[in-house]
């Protein structure tokens, strides 16, 4: 097992993460203000008479889908689904806004979801840097969000879609905007990059491990099977978000499980598998916008995991505002995944079975 130290040391940090992924988790306040000045100059055809709203997307670039969905449940009015997959509802028709997201443009799932969304007789916005989804919307007369960034955000490379979850999101909240309804969300949207920078503030590699909370944290997950827990209805994105990111970062198995729903099956699970969980953290995602019955069962959770876990750690989000209070859990978590991979001692840049599956599958 690796020393902890190593999470002090910035030059074997550096060693253990060539391309610098870190560096684009503790730019990501850049990335944000860049991602939103696209969101405030996107030029959209009117639309009318929108009733749903879907988002068409796969991994990194589907988990913006998931936080505007959490974010504008209670703000936009309609129904907002996220698909994964190749093939779009029966109910997606005219009425339908569909959104396909793909960083890459190439994104095999997506591509052909958008040909069933337009078949369908969808209004489509496309977001991406290019690739064969610009050039379907191109050539289909709908509108294509150039999300390409710049190649490096001082001196901070964005490569993989996962560390673009600014340019993933803020785009999809500009064309909500200005298509539905709405009220502004520049404030709110003020308020979440001032949180984002006091949490890289506080996370940044240069903090030491001794009053470092993501370094603590990788340290508790390292050799473990880290589960993660939050309520259904606002903070899923943000357990999501954490178990893909210690997927793909740390090249580890996670879970993230939601809260009221694993009261009425998983929580038996953890009594069946004593001598294996008995040193896995539990991790608590929780906000101060928590159903109270909701902020209960976590209690009665405790109750019934403490004997059997390792250490249950629970982590309250930060900000007035929701947005706020997503980024700074997802900002946290970004972080521990990229620690823990240093501990891991594995780069958290490639991810060489997901390339592979893209290849097979092209190849057919």
């Amino acid at each position: 097992m690796p020393s902890v130290n190593i999470l002090d040391d910035l030059k074997k940090i550096r060693q253990n993460d060539p391309q610098d992924m870190l560096g684009a988790v503790e730019t990501f306040d850049r990335q944000c203000h860049l991602a939103y000045q696209i969101a405030r100059n996107i030029k959209l055809p009117k639309m009318k008479d929108l009733d749903q709203l879907i988002v068409l997307g796969m991994g990194g670039s589907a988990i913006g889908g998931d936080l505007l969905r959490c974010y504008m449940a209670d703000i936009l009015g309609i129904p907002i689904t996220v698909l994964r997959g190749y093939e779009v509802p029966r109910w997606v028709g005219q009425r339908t806004l569909a959104i396909a997201s793909s960083y890459s443009g190439t994104t095999e799932e997506t591509l052909s979801a958008y040909r069933d969304a337009r078949k369908r007789g969808a209004r489509i916005v496309a977001q991406t840097q290019g690739g064969t989804l610009a050039k379907l919307a191109q050539k289909d007369g709908f509108a294509w969000v150039n999300i390409t960034p710049p190649r490096y955000f001082h001196g901070a490379p964005i490569y993989q879609p996962r560390a673009a979850l600014g340019y993933s999101f803020f785009p999809m909240l500009g064309v909500v905007e200005k298509i539905f309804p709405v009220p502004d969300q520049s404030q709110a949207v003020k308020e979440a990059l001032a949180i984002v920078k006091r949490c890289i503030d506080a996370y940044r590699r240069e903090v030491p491990l001794k009053s470092n909370v993501a370094k603590k944290l990788a340290v508790a997950c390292h050799k473990h099977f880290p589960i993660i827990y939050a309520a259904q209805e606002r903070l899923n994105v943000v357990a999501m978000r954490w178990q893909a990111q210690f997927n793909e970062n740390a090249k580890v198995l996670a879970h993230a499980g939601y809260v009221p729903e694993m009261n009425h099956n998983e929580i038996v699970g953890w009594s069946g598998l004593q001598n294996y969980v008995k040193k896995w953290p539990a991790i608590y995602l929780q906000d101060k916008g928590d159903h109270r019955q909701v902020k209960r069962r976590f209690e009665v959770m405790a109750e019934i995991i403490r004997p059997l876990c390792g250490e249950i750690y629970s982590l309250s989000s930060e900000g007035r505002g929701l947005l706020a209070r997503l980024f700074s859990l997802i900002l946290l978590g970004d972080f521990v995944s990229v620690y823990l991979a240093i501990l891991n001692k594995v780069d958290p840049s490639p991810v060489p079975p997901i390339v592979y599956l893209k290849s097979q599958m092209a190849s057919k």
